[in-house]
């Protein structure tokens, strides 16, 4: 004997569902940067790309690797 399938989806219109997607997927204002003591950073985000002035190593062998610094 064949079930009925039991669909657990709603079809609703696009003009209804469009703002709570939109709201769901909304990227919030960015946070100011600030300056802190490299002592306090643990846990933060960098505001913009920190680049080293010296490349270690010194040749371009990781050049397809990340780098993690902890």
């Amino acid at each position: 004997m064949k079930t009925k399938r039991k669909m657990y989806l709603d079809r609703k219109p696009l003009e209804e569902v469009l703002p709570a997607f939109l709201e769901a997927v909304r990227v919030p204002d960015p946070i100011p940067a600030e300056r802190v003591p490299i002592q306090d950073a643990l846990g933060r985000v960098t505001g913009e790309s920190i680049l080293a002035e010296v490349s270690s190593p010194h040749y371009h062998g990781a050049a397809m690797d990340g780098v993690a610094v902890e």
